[in-house]
Order: structure tokens, then sequence, then C-alpha cells
């Protein structure tokens, strides 16, 4: 129950208690007439057993019928009790004790069923039914053999005196059909509102008592629930309601009191970070609920296993961290190899069986660190070199994965500067021709001279700029560079540009190149981005659609390092590829490995057949030109024709002169057969 509710609750108690109150007040006037009207009808019943005795009818009185009102009053304020009286002390009707009524009998009266007097005593004021009022109530007792109180005129009685005429049937005597009239004389009321006050009184110490209790009750049961409620609050605060583990919140205090623990005691412990692998692909493949079963039987197995050192922890979604004290036996290291044995059995859900790994990292305090931000650092360093290793990796955090990771984190703020001042280069490698070695394009290679370490490698740069996002605003300096570079050359020369997979989950990746052709002025025809297999691990639908978008533009599309990745022949019918570039490993290899030659035969044949041209990467020597041209290869690329170079101006200027040479021949056989004809 809440702050309100109970507020709430309290309100109506009192709110109910003012109403009962009020309601024992107002009730005092009716208690007191309907207190006067049942002694008049109790001291009626005497005087009627009185006479059933006198005259010596057989039959008992039967009951008496009271209205649910005066049924209470009966009950609670009269307290009559007739069997007390014996036939001894009321064989006269008049003369019966009256000290405990508030009335004396003044006179009797018998009337039959047909209206007549046949027995009178004391002095009555009704002996007739002359009165109509009076007698209408004698023929309803007569009929209904109920008794009935009549009102009597207050003729001769002094102030306060309430005369009145109880009229029972005869029936209940023991008689044939009539009604007994007896006359009751009521002393003034003074005594009998003290009476019905005393009992609003008693009544309202009842209600008060009652309510008492009730309010103890609802006290006594709101801070129970309050308690309740408080304790799942700290439960909910401090433990994650799927695993039961501990949660982030309580993890921080416990590594405090651990770190002041290990500082006072002079003991070291393990602070050991944990990660599910391939966490995200079960929840989209099995569902949530595979998902969910996951984390609960990992937590589990840690606790089975590494929290026998210590305490787990579960940080957020997949992430769990553990606290191992490591001056024992077994190690933090132990326990964690166990851990890594049982944690690839089978999980079984209610419509799933999968297996599942989780990667290590582990730091110790204080070798490590001495605070928590040290010491967390450091496992989630050694976490992400686990990961980086493969699923189910356990690594212990040195101080070469801190370099590592300084280096990594500087350079990348070194390449974010050189993004900004466009300090990268473009180096430019020529395409030749294979059947006359004619340059037909440059493919465009990022270089970073860098101020410090020189010039960085490619293998270094493009994939930090990959995972930090950077690689975007790399691609689009490197477009916007060779196609700006490119319409200085012959326009039947082509520019290559290599596109990372991951621009190609970007809904702008084929509207940003647009714009940059746009802006360049560079045809569209003399553009080509070559992909590589990596981007069918992403949406292959999404890539196809950018694919094609491209090629309505007029853009060529090469597959780079073909052979080497994802490679699948389903891919070659449904990609919009103009041309396959042959990995270097498979060149490097011409000519010392029949299987490797029958591979790249295959390669080019398939690619004629489907109408797609060929360039073999990495032709270093003139023995492997030659074997791809007798394969049917239809472009090179190499250091056998030229390195990359930013300047290409001189492989142009070669380029023409080769092709000047080689038509000059040509002209002059021409030149002679005309001649030898003329």
């Amino acid at each position: 129950m809440s702050r309100w509710g109970f507020i709430a609750s309290i309100f109506s108690i009192v709110s109910a208690f003012c109403v009962l109150v009020f309601f024992a007040s107002s009730m005092s006037p009716l208690l007191v007439q309907k207190l006067s009207d049942l002694d008049a009808k109790q001291l009626a019943r005497k005087s009627a057993l009185a006479l059933r005795t006198e005259f010596d009818l057989p039959g008992e009185l039967s009951p008496q019928r009271l209205d649910p009102i005066e049924y209470f009053v009966d009950q609670f304020v009269m307290k009559a009790k007739l069997a007390d009286y014996s036939e001894q002390e009321v064989w006269s009707p008049l003369g019966i004790d009256e000290a405990d009524h508030f009335g004396s009998v003044s006179g009797y009266s018998v009337f039959t069923r047909f209206g007549q007097l046949t027995i009178a005593g004391g002095q009555p004021k009704m002996r007739d039914l002359t009165n109509k009022l009076f007698a209408d109530k004698v023929r309803a007792s007569i009929q209904d053999g109920r008794t009935r109180l009549f009102a009597l005129p207050l003729d001769g009685l002094q102030a306060g005196q309430a005369p009145v005429a109880v009229l029972i049937p005869l029936e209940r005597l023991g008689m044939p059909r009539g009604v007994v009239s007896i006359e009751i004389v009521r002393h003034p009321v003074g005594h009998l509102m003290v009476r019905g006050v005393q009992f609003s009184s008693h009544m309202t110490s009842v209600v008060l008592v009652v309510l008492a209790f009730f309010v103890l009750a609802l006290l006594s049961y709101w801070g129970r629930q309050r308690r309740i409620a408080e304790r799942q609050a700290i439960r909910l605060a401090d433990y994650d309601s799927l695993t039961g583990l501990p949660n982030r919140r309580k993890f921080r205090r416990d590594i405090d009191a651990a770190l002041q623990q290990a500082r006072w005691e002079d003991r070291n412990f393990n602070l050991i970070s944990l990660d599910v692998d391939s966490f995200k692909q079960v929840n989209d493949f099995y569902g949530h609920e595979a998902g969910d079963r996951l984390l609960i039987v990992a937590a589990r197995r840690l606790n089975a296993t590494i929290g026998k050192l210590g305490q787990v922890y579960r940080l957020s979604g997949d992430e769990f961290m553990a606290i191992c004290w490591a001056d024992g036996h077994p190690t933090p290291a132990e326990m964690v190899a166990q851990f890594l044995e049982i944690m690839p059995m089978p999980i079984t859900t209610d419509h799933a069986r999968f297996t599942a790994t989780m990667c290590v990292g582990s730091a110790l305090c204080p070798a490590d660190g001495r605070t928590i931000e040290e010491l967390t650092k450091c496992a989630d360093l050694a976490l992400y070199d686990a990961k980086a290793k493969g699923a189910g990796q356990y690594v212990e955090f040195t101080q070469a994965l801190q370099t590592a990771q300084d280096d990594r984190y500087l350079l990348q703020r070194e390449l974010e500067v050189a993004l900004d001042t466009n300090s990268l280069e473009v180096a430019f490698q020529p395409l030749v021709r294979s059947t006359d070695r004619c340059v037909t394009g440059f493919e465009a290679l990022a270089r970073w001279p860098h101020p410090r370490l020189g010039a960085v490698s490619p293998g270094v740069f493009i994939p930090l700029a990959e995972s930090t996002g950077l690689i975007e605003q790399l691609t689009e300096q490197m477009l916007y560079m060779a196609c700006r570079a490119a319409l200085h050359w012959p326009n039947h020369m082509i520019v290559a540009v290599n596109i990372s997979p991951v621009l190609l989950r970007s809904e702008d990746f084929v509207h940003n190149i647009a714009q940059i052709l746009e802006q360049t002025g560079l045809p569209a025809q003399r553009l080509e981005v070559e992909i590589t297999e990596g981007i069918f691990v992403y949406d292959t639908e999404r890539v196809v659609g950018h694919l094609q978008a491209l090629r309505a533009l007029g853009v060529q599309v090469a597959m780079d390092d073909f052979g080497t990745g994802y490679s699948s022949l389903n891919y070659l019918t449904r990609l919009p590829i103009s041309k396959l570039k042959i990995d270097k490993s498979f060149v490097d290899r011409l000519g010392k490995d029949k299987a490797n030659d029958a591979v790249v035969s295959c390669v080019v044949g398939l690619a004629k057949t489907l109408g797609i041209a060929t360039t073999a990467e990495g032709v270093e020597t003139e023995g492997q030109a030659q074997l791809l041209r007798a394969a049917g290869c239809d472009y090179f690329q190499g250091y056998l024709f030229g390195r990359p170079t930013v300047d290409p101006t001189a492989t142009i200027i070669a380029s023409r002169n080769d092709v000047a040479r080689a038509e000059r021949p040509s002209a002059v056989k021409s030149n002679l057969a005309a001649s030898h004809v003329a």
C-alpha cells in the first residue's frame, strides 16, 4: 500500500466513525420511542399471562413477534426474561410487579370476533368499538393475529403520561378468535431518554473500540506491507530480476569494499569481465526467450565455478563481472578455465537447443590498478583482446594491452585531425590491358603520410576508420580526390576506388556517390567501385539494391579479392558485377601449384561465360603475366607495370608513347602495301 493509499484509508475510517457517531446520537429519540412501545408490550404480555392463569386456559402464550429494531432493543436494552415470572407472581392481571417497567396496567377488555365485550377489568377506556380507529385496530389484529398498539385519549391524566392499549389476539391465549385490549398508562419519558442516551453512549464506545481495533489492524498490515515493499525495492535496486545476480549498483558498493579490504589486509583479488559471444545472433535467430534462457544458464554456471571464489554480477545485457579473491586455491584462472569448459554445454528451451560461449578478461588488484576505474578499464581491455582472438577465449591483462590501446586511441585522434585537414593522399596504381600492355586506368589507394610515424599502412588506418565510424568521411575524401584527378587523364581511362562493406549499409550510399560525380564533373562510366566479399555478411538485399542503383547511374562494379572470402557462384548471377579481380594469393602460386592454376583458369573461364572481365592483382613477374595471358585474363595490375604513385602523369605519358610506337609499324606496313599495289 502506498503512502497516499494509507492516508486515504485513514480518512475513510475517520469519516465512517463520524457518520456512525452521528447515527448513534440521532438514534436516541427513536430508541426512546421503541423502548416505550416495547415496554408496554412486555407489560401487556405479563398481564395476558396472568389472564390465562386466572381463567385456567389451556395452551401457552405464543412467542412475541418483533420488528428488527424492537428485537434489537429487546435483546440489548430491555433484557426481558418472561420465563422468570411464575404463575403465583402473575395470577392478578392488575397486580403484577411493575418495578422494571415504565408504566402500569389501568384495565383490560376482551372482545370476541364479532366485536362484543365479554370480560372487562379495572378502568378501561375502550369498552366498546364505537371508536372507529380503535375498531380498525381490533379487526386488524383479529385477522392477522399480530399484536398492535393504540394510543388512548389523555382525558384526566397528568401531563407527560401517555396511555396506550395493547391489542393481543386471543388465539395466543388458547381462546377462540378475538382480542384482549390491555390498557397501560405510561410514565413520563424523561428517564427513558436517559436510558436511550446511555445506550447511545455505550454503542458509541463499542464503535470506538471496533474502529480502534480496525485501525490498529490496518496499521499493522500497512507496516508489514511497507516492510515487504521496502525489502522488494532494495532487492530490485541491488539485484537483477532475470538472473537473480547482483546488479551494477551493488557491484559498485562491493568493489569499493573489496578495495578497502585488499588495502587493509594486503590481499589480492581479480576483477573478471565476461561477455557472451554472438548474443545478438541468438536473440535474432531463436528469439528473446532463448536469449533470456542463455543469460540464466550462464549466471548459474558462473555461480557454480567462478562464484565459489567471490561474487558474480550482471551489469547489463550480456555483460557480467566477478570479484574473485586470488590468494587461495583454486586460483581464479583455474576457475575460469573450468567455466569455459562447461559453458559450451547445450542449452535447451521449449523450442530450441543451442550452444554458446563467453569471452573472459581479467585484471589483478593491486598489480593492474588500485581504483574502480583502473581495474574496470584493464579488465575490459583484456576482454576486448579475448573477443578479438575468437569465441571462448580468456586473456589476462598485461601492460602491452594498455600500450596498444593508448597507441590506437592516439592514432584515432590523429586520423580525425588528418581527415579534418585533408592530410590524406591518393596514390594511383596502373591497370593495363593484357593484350597490348596499354594503361586503361588507375586504382586509387589511400595513403597517410604521418608526420610522426611516416607512411602509415592502409592495413592499419582503414580498419581503424571502419571501427570508429570515420570510414565514410575517409571514403568521400578519397572518391572526391580520385574523381577530380581522373578529369586530367585521357577519356578512355577509368579510376577504381575501394568501398568498405560498412558503407553499403548506409541508405545515402548511392546518393553520396552521385553527388561527388556531379561536383567533380566526372562521367559515371569512368568510375569503378571495388567491393569485397565481406559485403555478404550484411543485408544482401540492400547490397544488391545499392549496386543496381550504381549500375543504373553508369558506374562500373568490380569484385575485389575474389576467392578469398564468402565466395558464392550464386552472387555472380545476382550482383550487377562488371569485373572480377583475382586475388594476389592465387597469382603468387601460378606455375607452382597445378590445383591453383586450375582454379585461376576456371575463374577466368567462368567470368568469360558470364560476360565479366577479369583483372589479376599483384602481377610482379613476366612469367606470371604470360601464364595469365594464356589463361585469358583481360587486365593486369602489379609492380611489373607500375607502383602506386601520387602523380601518375609519367605513367600516362609512357603509355601514350607505347601506343604510338605500337601504331607506327602498323602505319608503315599499310603504306608499303599501298605502294606495292600501285
